[in-house]
């Protein structure tokens, strides 16, 4: 997995260390401001990147965790907790970080089935 920021310059520092890894992994764009639209640039850069990953996923910025002073230990809570019983704010968080650990997850099965024939 590669993670990078929703913005243009992060986006792009993903695509020159794609140049160095030998799979193609799954990115993790990050939004780097709550509810936030990505600006024509990013999005071309993404789009530029496709080719070069599994697939990409994209992971919104939960503002109401900015002044949680752990929110880390509310993250990692967030995939045992039911949608409905999340705070409204976390509940696209969730639904993104299902579809990152599902691309994962599935990548690692086609891995094995490989390694195992």
């Amino acid at each position: 997995m590669l993670v990078c920021r929703s913005t243009a310059h992060s986006v792009y520092a993903a695509q020159h260390a794609l140049q160095h890894t030998r799979d193609k992994p799954v990115l993790a764009v990050v939004d780097d401001a709550p509810g936030a639209s990505w600006g024509q640039n990013t999005a071309n850069k993404i789009r530029l990147t496709e080719p070069y990953v599994q697939s990409w996923v994209r992971i919104p910025m939960v503002s109401d965790w900015r002044e949680l002073e752990s929110p880390s230990s509310f993250v990692a809570t967030i995939l045992e907790t039911a949608e409905q019983d999340l705070p409204k704010s976390a509940r696209q968080f969730a639904r993104a970080l299902l579809e990152l650990v599902d691309e994962i997850v599935r990548l690692d099965s086609v891995d094995d089935q490989f390694r195992s024939a």
